[in-house]
């Protein structure tokens, strides 16, 4: 079964081993599908050149965000208040 199909998604977060980003992003690229890709976004500066071109060319946005979920000094909420 495809996660591309029935209907394809707006955007995805790319969140897999560094080896395997390369090619996730470049099949959303070919596909239209915008990508939120975790760091690290690529394994060298060549690659990260050639992706952004990969996804200037299929007209998708491409970001990179840094995930501080485990971070205590980012942590909101009621627990985090009653320290």
């Amino acid at each position: 079964m495809s996660c591309w199909t029935p209907w394809p998604p707006d955007f995805v977060v790319v969140a897999v081993p560094h080896h395997a980003g390369r090619e996730v992003v470049q099949e959303c690229a070919a596909r239209g599908v915008h990508v939120l890709k975790e760091k690290p976004f690529a394994t060298s500066v060549w690659e990260a050149r050639d992706l952004a071109q990969v996804c200037q060319g299929g007209q998708v946005e491409l970001m990179v965000t840094l995930q501080r979920r485990f971070n205590p000094g980012c942590r909101s909420g009621p627990a985090s208040r009653r320290r």
